[in-house]
């Protein structure tokens, strides 16, 4: 939990200095956004598995990133309490929605696995762009339309999930699962510093706005 005071995940990214354990922890960050969604995928699609299910753990809950933000980023929550509190809400956010693949992993059926694996291998989708656009400067100067496109495509991908998907299966509720992410997802996006260099600010409301009127219109 300390981490999430002290290490700043543009500082583990960007590290170039000479400490053997910051070298690592930057290295194996940065290798861990290139892994999520694919390993994401494989573990939702082919199930039981040792090796890939605890990759897809370590890959998405420990190293994912999580713990390294900083709760100074989340300005707008404008929490004026003691630093006890402040050191849980990176924490508590971050570790919402990098918790609900650990969450389908131990506890959901395989049929809900498939029925899930569209929404969360999109979800991480966005960390293996981030590293497209960070790590290649021709990707990275049109990284604005292009997290546009991403987090505009969003309300889409869930809205085709729920009308094609959801709705033929044997569920009535959406699983918990997806309730962390996207309340960890989305609170970090509402509430993170407003630097103008995150277009997925109406990502949360736009989504959580159709999928609530798809719902009352499939159940009255």
């Amino acid at each position: 939990i300390l981490l999430s005071y002290k290490v700043n995940l543009g500082e583990v990214f960007g590290y170039k200095g000479d400490k053997l354990l910051r070298k690592f922890a930057r290295q194996l960050a940065i290798y861990s956004w290139w892994i999520q969604a694919p390993i994401v995928f494989i573990s939702l699609t082919w199930h039981n598995y040792l090796l890939i299910d605890l990759s897809a753990i370590l890959f998405t809950l420990l190293f994912g990133g999580g713990i390294y933000d900083d709760w100074r980023n989340y300005a707008n929550l404008d929490i004026k309490c003691s630093e006890r509190w402040n050191y849980l809400i990176a924490p508590l956010i971050q570790l919402s929605h990098h918790f609900c693949i650990t969450y389908f992993i131990l506890f959901e059926s395989d049929e809900q696995k498939l029925l899930y694996r569209l929404i969360l291998s999109y979800a991480w989708f966005g960390h293996l762009l981030c590293n497209f656009t960070w790590n290649f400067p021709n990707i990275g100067k049109y990284g604005g339309w292009i997290f546009k496109i991403y987090h505009g495509m969003s309300p889409i991908i869930f809205v085709y999930w729920f009308v094609y998907e959801f709705r033929y299966s044997d569920n009535d509720y959406m699983s918990p699962g997806l309730l962390m992410l996207g309340f960890g997802r989305w609170l970090a996006s509402y509430n993170w510093i407003n630097d103008g260099t995150l277009p997925w600010r109406s990502e949360g409301p736009q989504i959580l706005c159709t999928l609530l009127m798809l719902y009352c219109i499939d159940t009255y």
